[in-house]
């Protein structure tokens, strides 16, 4: 078993991406961060990562794919809006694209039977990789969430992308949209 940005937190300190479940601003539990680069910029800084736990499944190998946000990371200050805070839930929302995205890959590497580990963990990195380039896209398009008409415009476009990738939420997800 491995993985990729892990983080050994108490899981009480990480909320797993849930379309049920949006972030609120007692989610944001760190000291501010004086010294980011995104101080100058924002009221609000979110410690999103997405994290690939790899084993073996069928002689195949297989990868647990999360979209998480770590409370004890992600600060705040300052004066909190309802519309900064969409803007870093759609933050998260990103994250949790590219994680479909990588647990569709997956899964088309499965099925052609590749059991070379090496590629998937390419293929992970790799979206990783334009995962971050599109954190920094959409935070440069928004301004960092000022840009309200281009902020609609994310908005609209992440939430397809995330019903265009619906069939591959994670089975964690899954299972919660089918208690509801």
């Amino acid at each position: 078993m491995f993985s990729f940005d892990c983080y050994s937190q108490n899981l009480l300190d990480t909320i797993v991406w849930n379309d049920s479940l949006k972030l609120k601003w007692a989610d944001y539990q760190a000291v501010p961060d004086t010294t980011s680069a995104y101080f100058q910029y924002t009221s609000a800084a979110s410690s999103i990562e997405i994290l690939a736990e790899g084993y073996w499944k069928n002689d195949l190998p297989d990868f647990n794919v999360k979209a998480i946000f770590f409370k004890q990371e992600s600060w705040t200050y300052g004066i909190l809006t309802d519309s900064l805070l969409k803007h870093e839930q759609v933050h998260f929302d990103i994250a949790e694209l590219f994680a479909r995205k990588i647990r569709k890959e997956i899964l088309m590497q499965r099925d052609a039977n590749n059991a070379k580990m090496d590629s998937y963990v390419r293929l992970i990195q790799d979206y990783i990789s334009l995962w971050r380039e599109e954190e920094s896209k959409y935070d440069s398009a928004t301004n960092h969430g000022l840009n309200h008409v281009e902020q609609h415009k994310w908005n609209r476009i992440i939430a397809k992308e995330l019903e265009l990738y619906n069939k591959y939420t994670s089975s964690f997800e899954a299972s919660l949209q089918e208690q509801n």
